[in-house]
């Protein structure tokens, strides 16, 4: 499998290509490049918020581990959209209010922004999960039937 991974290389991103190398699977990886990539990574350099992949490349799967603002979202999936066939989205357990109920599953409504919040400012913390949510829904509209999310949670 061809795997493309949106993000780092710290936190979860060295987990999912020790498994995904464990596996046999290749791992290309897209993000800023300020970290050498581990061995058997190929890195491709650039701008969330402009992505640009090269011509012809195609992957099985794209995994999305830094997706933060809505913009920077919609660009990678309308970028990736003809060249995968599935998109994975790490998102937040923070979706949904505080205190999570228990029984809450993925019907249950989401985290509102603040009044006045700008939606696209991923360093306002207060409004994180909201942010996460509004990514969520417009994933789920531009790749229809291709996209999982998951909502990792200490």
């Amino acid at each position: 499998m061809k795997i493309l991974l949106l993000g780092g290389y710290a936190f979860v991103g060295r987990a999912l290509i020790d498994a995904a190398h464990a596996r046999g699977h290749t791992v290309t990886a897209f993000n800023r490049g300020n970290h050498e990539a581990p061995p058997g990574v190929e890195q491709l350099t650039g701008d969330r918020g402009d992505p640009v992949f090269p011509a012809g490349r195609r992957w099985d799967a794209a995994i999305d581990t830094s997706g933060y603002a809505p913009h920077q979202v919609r660009a990678a999936a309308e970028g990736l959209r003809e060249r995968i066939d599935r998109y994975v989205f790490t998102s937040s357990i923070s979706v949904y209010p505080f205190p999570i109920q228990p029984g809450t599953d993925e019907s249950a409504p989401t985290a509102s922004f603040t009044t006045g919040s700008d939606v696209e400012d991923a360093r306002d913390m207060e409004n994180y999960g909201a942010r996460k949510a509004a990514c969520e829904a417009l994933l789920a509209a531009l790749l229809p039937g291709r996209l999982l999310t998951i909502w990792p949670r200490g």
